[in-house]
């Protein structure tokens, strides 16, 4: 990250604000990674995250035809079963 990104983005050599690097959404998911380019967007992304004020969107990319309309699936993207954490279902 520092050697690609360094010479443009400063924060990428600060390791007190850990090069950046915000916030790792839906870990056990997707694991995309949320990396701030400067101190602004880096202290106003933690501020969201410990504020619990984030909301996530998701998009589905689907492979053949469907109609076109706006479809809304309102479902957790991640089960476990609490008498077997090591259960799991997506």
């Amino acid at each position: 990250l520092m050697s690609v990104l360094g010479a443009d983005f400063k924060i990428a050599f600060d390791v007190n604000r850990a090069h950046g690097l915000v916030h790792r959404l839906d870990r056990d998911t997707s694991g995309a990674i949320l990396w701030a380019h400067s101190y602004d967007g880096y202290f106003a992304a933690r501020l969201q995250f410990a504020a619990r004020s984030v909301r996530k969107h998701y998009v589905c990319l689907c492979s053949g035809f469907m109609q076109h309309s706006k479809r809304f699936f309102e479902a957790p993207l991640l089960e476990t079963d609490p008498s077997d954490p090591a259960t799991i279902s997506v």
